[in-house]
This record gives structure tokens, C-alpha cells and sequence, in this order.
């Protein structure tokens, strides 16, 4: 498995909107903004379950990427219509939360980076 098949898989998004402390946006293109953070990035496991819930709970707060898939993917075991990524400074992480069956739900999971999530969190939270 290459290193570059999530990144591959999150490029081929139909569609990507940006939440920032509750308020939405469409983002036309999120390639621009994930294309360094994601180069060599992996996917491992979160310990992390989450309830059924809607992108509007999660959202309310903080930075958040949703990329729609357009529908029914699998990477790794893990299915998902839509990712809904958080994005804070200093991780060197993104922890992924799942879409599927009408909810997001299921076991989370993380994207490893060989960088860190600062720059992509100050462009965001200053520009949009």
C-alpha cells in the first residue's frame, strides 16, 4: 500500500466545506491547502468511538474540514461518505471522523503527518 493513497483518496473529494466556529463555507479547493501536510501521510487507528451525531454538534466550535465523497468509500477498513477532519495548531496529526449511513458515527481515525498542523491552522482561522 503507498504512502500517498490517502491523500489520493481525500483529492478526489466532489466537495469541501469549511466549518470555523460554527459558521460554514464552501471551499473550492482543498487540495491547494492539504497538498504539503499530506505529503507521506498514513492512516492508524484512534481509540476514539463516536455516537450518531450531525456535523452541527461537532462543528461549533474550532476548525473543520468536510470532504464529501460523493459517495461510499473504503480505506483500510474504514467506510465513509464524508470525512469530517479537525484541524488544530501543533498536531501532527488530522483525527478523522467518519460519515456513513446517514450520521457520523463508528470509530474515528487519525492521519499521520511527517509535518505539523500550524500553518494550515493560522491560514484558516486568519483568512476565512
Amino acid at each position: 500500500m503507498g504512502v500517498y493513497m490517502i491523500k489520493d483518496l481525500l483529492f478526489r473529494a466532489e466537495k469541501a466545506t469549511l466549518y470555523k466556529n460554527g459558521m460554514e463555507k464552501p471551499l473550492d479547493n482543498p487540495q491547494l491547502l492539504l497538498n504539503d501536510i499530506l505529503d507521506y501521510a498514513y492512516v492508524s487507528s484512534s481509540f476514539k468511538e463516536l455516537e450518531p451525531t450531525n456535523a452541527y454538534n461537532l462543528t461549533k466550535s474550532g476548525i473543520w474540514l468536510e470532504l464529501d465523497m460523493g459517495k461510499l468509500v473504503s480505506h483500510e477498513g474504514y467506510k465513509f461518505e464524508k470525512l469530517l477532519i479537525s484541524i488544530k495548531p501543533k498536531y501532527t496529526w488530522l483525527s478523522c471522523m467518519r460519515y456513513y449511513d446517514g450520521h457520523y458515527q463508528g470509530k474515528c481515525f487519525n492521519i499521520n503527518l511527517s509535518t505539523n498542523t500550524t500553518n494550515i491552522f493560522k491560514l484558516l482561522n486568519t483568512n476565512y
